[in-house]
């Protein structure tokens, strides 16, 4: 090769080149995002999730519909797109099947928490959405219900990530629930483990595309404070749930299931047990299925403490983590005098 052609990015392709490489890549994606299933993408709590990832991973780049992105994104080649009308340049598999993966020479990254489908959704049930408002005030957006309008609408979060308020702006607090089900309430969590879980998301130990980038971020101090703050918090409150789906995850939680070699819940996850396990009452069940779910699919093996729980999760079927999610879900746990109780090996109650 000569190196007579120039690839500075402040020089465009020839015209034929850009079309030709535009052609392709609208081929490729079309093509391999053609055995994508979109699940159910209704859910306001999804989009809005997908919304605050916007805001921190995506507006930067790619702007807002009435600001420019960063002066850095600029000077890409080629730019990054605005996305306000992205779900009406692409389907919805397209738009994840590029989110997920990514598309090479662009700058655009792949998703980073491997497996993290649920993720990327969220952030498809927010861009098409957001070609249907016209709240936009060219900033960074979130998506958020207003007093002052009947409609979907866009606010600014100014993020502070050491601030217990950035965090609940996903995470709910003592005023509001969490954005979706998805996502865990923190309020009342151990702090041992809240500082355990953040370490392990920012050393990629534990999968998300929403919160590495954020852990990865935080230094000691400000992963101490933040897992002081929030476990002196309240507990959500419990849901409502089917009684039959409840009972059965309860005699699971309790006594485990001999047969299939599932020990009981209870044995790591009551009040007594050792405080880097998490306390699962009153977490969503929703939030409850997607874990088992994701260590069940060999996604959350990074740690010890994953690898334990896949062998265990592996050996429930779809009916038994939808009802330990149920029960969990439904239960509210009364706290235990740690310094009369201390955690014993089992941590059974």
């Amino acid at each position: 090769m000569s190196g007579v052609y120039n690839v500075s990015a402040s020089i465009p392709h020839f015209a034929v080149t850009d079309a030709i490489l535009r052609l392709a890549l609208r081929r490729s994606v079309a093509t391999h995002a053609a055995g994508v299933e979109t699940p159910d993408l209704t859910d306001e709590g999804l989009a809005e999730l997908g919304s605050r990832h916007f805001t921190l991973g995506c507006a930067p780049c790619h702007g807002t519909a009435n600001a420019e992105p960063n002066p850095v994104a600029r000077a890409m080649y080629p730019p990054p797109p605005a996305l306000h009308h992205a779900a009406e340049d692409w389907s919805t598999e397209e738009l994840y099947w590029i989110i997920a993966n990514g598309l090479k020479f662009t700058g655009m990254p792949a998703w980073s928490g491997v497996g993290r489908d649920d993720e990327v959704w969220a952030l498809v049930a927010f861009l098409s959405r957001l070609s249907e408002t016209n709240a936009n005030d060219g900033r960074p957006v979130t998506w958020r219900e207003t007093p002052s309008d009947a409609g979907s609408a866009l606010r600014f979060l100014v993020p502070e990530r050491n601030s217990v308020d950035f965090c609940a702006g996903c995470h709910g607090d003592a005023g509001a629930k969490p954005v979706d089900g998805l996502v865990p309430s923190l309020n009342g969590q151990r702090r041992a483990y809240l500082e355990r879980a953040l370490v392990e998301y920012g050393r990629n130990q534990r999968q998300s595309g929403m919160m590495e980038p954020i852990a990865r971020a935080l230094d000691e101090d400000e992963r101490q404070a933040l897992a002081r703050r929030f476990s002196d918090k309240l507990r959500a409150p419990p849901e409502n749930g089917d009684k039959q789906q409840i009972a059965r995850g309860r005699a699971i939680a309790k006594a485990g299931a001999a047969r299939a070699q599932i020990p009981p819940c209870l044995a790591c996850h009551s009040e007594r047990s050792s405080d880097r396990f998490p306390r699962l009452d009153s977490l969503s069940s929703d939030y409850i299925a997607r874990q088992l779910a994701l260590m069940r699919d060999g996604r959350r093996m990074g740690t010890t403490y994953g690898r334990i729980m896949t062998t265990i999760a592996r050996r429930l079927s779809q009916a038994d983590i939808d009802a330990v999610a149920a029960y969990f879900a439904s239960k509210r746990e009364t706290p235990v005098d740690t310094a009369s109780h201390p955690a014993d090996a089992t941590g059974a109650p």
